[in-house]
């Protein structure tokens, strides 16, 4: 990644998550700077984060995922998961909600939300950044428990 970066969420992120590459050997694999969607995608030997930055929904996401012949899966619930997921069974008063989609992140709103992102991977997610998986499965049980109690709450029929 030699390539000079103007954007300053990106440059912002490859200075948050620097810590990936010294401390737990990811490289940078891809950097993302469309309208759609901004960020910076990371690969270790085992694990995949990938940090996204969605302008138009104003929202910062992490996902956390287990390789699949050496790539992160597109859309696997099985093998990549939100930090939120991690957060509720971890430490859940460090969930971060989105803002309101009303209000537009300034660059200290970003800038701030990515450190308490990048320090919150570390300190709770470090066990799947060094390769062990053991939590996803109570990650799924989560996430498809959220997903009923929406489909419930909205009355949406889950049946194809």
């Amino acid at each position: 990644m030699n390539k000079k970066i103007k954007n300053p969420f990106i440059k912002q992120c490859l200075k948050e998550f620097r810590y990936l590459e010294t401390d737990f050997g990811f490289k940078v694999i891809s950097i993302v700077d469309h309208y759609y969607g901004i960020g910076v995608d990371y690969i270790s030997s085992t694990a995949g984060v990938r940090v996204r930055y969605e302008p138009r929904e104003r929202y910062i996401f992490i996902k956390l995922s287990r390789l699949i012949d050496g790539k992160m899966p597109k859309y696997d619930h099985e093998n990549a998961f939100g930090l939120n997921n991690v957060l509720i069974l971890r430490s859940p008063k460090s969930v971060i909600e989105p803002k309101p989609l009303k209000e537009a992140f300034t660059k200290t709103d970003l800038n701030i939300m990515l450190k308490c992102y990048a320090e919150a991977v570390r300190l709770y997610a470090a066990d799947i950044l060094m390769g062990d998986f053991s939590i996803f499965p109570e990650l799924e049980k989560i996430v498809k428990e959220r997903a009923e109690k929406y489909n419930k709450v909205n009355k949406i029929d889950g049946s194809i």
